[in-house]
């Protein structure tokens, strides 16, 4: 009985020590409660440092669950709504994380919905909670990322035969026919502005609707000149070309090129008038492929204008001065041709004075 009693004892105390050496440890989700997300997800866009939206990239934020103590991660799934079929799922996300940025383009809407999963370390598949979904696009305006090119080019003359300026040409004869060119009051030379850019030079094309350019009094704040250029876009290059004469220099004017988005906020792109002197930008490399071309294009534009120019005033000089040469050769020929009338006048009067006097006996 002793013996049993001592065994008894023995055994109390090995498993006294085992229990208070080695605590029994319970899973915290021993009974595998199941957790679900009480709400949906909300989706907001963020903002830049001068407070603008970002275009590309927006935050995926979450709440409560019931029984959060189960959750180990959580992953966002987002995909455009028009593409189901190219789903993005975010890397693991840290358990008491309550948000998420993800990378999106603008003007396009997105399906968002978050999961929570319970890690089982590839003893078996993790167990998965997933959200309701949500939509969300960003309503962005686009902008210019470079500025749009300015040139001043000189106005061609309409032309008549031979290539000469019909204007030039017709002071020139009037001030050659009368004695004295009258003088006519100075009128600066008209010029054309060359407005051009590309779509490329906007940030994001696909959130734009149109163009709108201004010529923008600052002193009573309304348009005095406006015109708007509207999809469909011909090319990828967009070219406007405004004439002096509708948009004379003026300090108090600006140009304003004006982006409109498909929400139909706007963005602009502004600078003072030009000079009206026709000027040549210095050569720079750091210029795209493009836009050289496009410079190489307007410099080709102004050489095969002035070379017209100089091939007129040739042509006109050679016409004024055929004519001048026809007059110098009239007068001489005239002078010639009555010194010659004096000769053979001169030279019968001599014939006939010798025949006189040989019919008279003398010779």
């Amino acid at each position: 009985m002793a013996a049993v009693e001592v065994k008894s004892y023995a055994l109390n105390v090995i498993v006294l020590l085992v229990t208070t050496i080695i605590p029994i440890v319970f899973p915290i989700c021993y009974d595998q409660s199941p957790f679900y997300f009480i709400g949906k997800p909300s989706v907001e866009n963020l903002l830049d440092e001068e407070g603008r939206i970002l275009s590309n990239k927006v935050r995926v934020k979450w709440g409560a669950m019931h029984n959060f103590k189960c959750v180990d991660y959580f992953q966002v799934e987002y995909y455009q709504k028009d593409d189901i079929t190219n789903k993005v799922m975010t890397p693991r996300i840290e358990r008491f994380n309550r948000y998420f940025d993800i990378d999106v383009d603008p003007c396009t809407e997105y399906a968002v919905k978050v999961q929570a999963s319970e890690d089982y370390q590839g003893r078996r598949e993790d167990f998965k909670a997933v959200s309701g979904e949500v939509y969300h696009k960003v309503d962005y305006t686009p902008r210019f990322i470079s500025k749009p090119s300015i040139k001043e080019l000189k106005i061609r003359e309409p032309r008549g035969r031979g290539g000469r300026s019909v204007y030039n040409w017709e002071k020139k004869t009037r001030g050659w026919q009368n004695d004295e060119a009258e003088e006519e009051e100075a009128v600066p030379e008209p010029v054309m502005l060359r407005v051009s850019w590309r779509l490329a030079q906007i940030d994001y094309p696909t959130c734009l609707d149109y163009f709108v350019l201004d010529y923008y009094d600052i002193t009573y704040n309304e348009s005095t000149f406006s015109r708007t250029i509207e999809r469909p876009f011909k090319s990828a290059r967009i070219q406007y070309d405004i004439h002096s004469d509708s948009v004379p220099c003026d300090p108090e004017f600006r140009y304003i090129l004006r982006v409109f988005g498909l929400t139909g906020a706007e963005t602009r792109a502004e600078w003072t008038p030009p000079s009206c002197v026709l000027t040549t930008p210095p050569p720079t490399t750091t210029k795209a492929t493009e836009e050289r071309k496009d410079d190489a294009y307007d410099d080709l534009y102004d050489v095969i204008y002035e070379n017209d120019q100089l091939k007129a005033k040739i042509e006109g000089l050679n016409e004024e001065y055929a004519k001048i040469g026809l007059e110098v050769f009239n007068a001489f020929s005239k002078d010639v041709f009555v010194g010659v009338e004096k000769l053979i006048a001169i030279r019968h009067e001599i014939k006939a004075n010798e025949s006189a006097s040989k019919d008279s006996g003398w010779g």
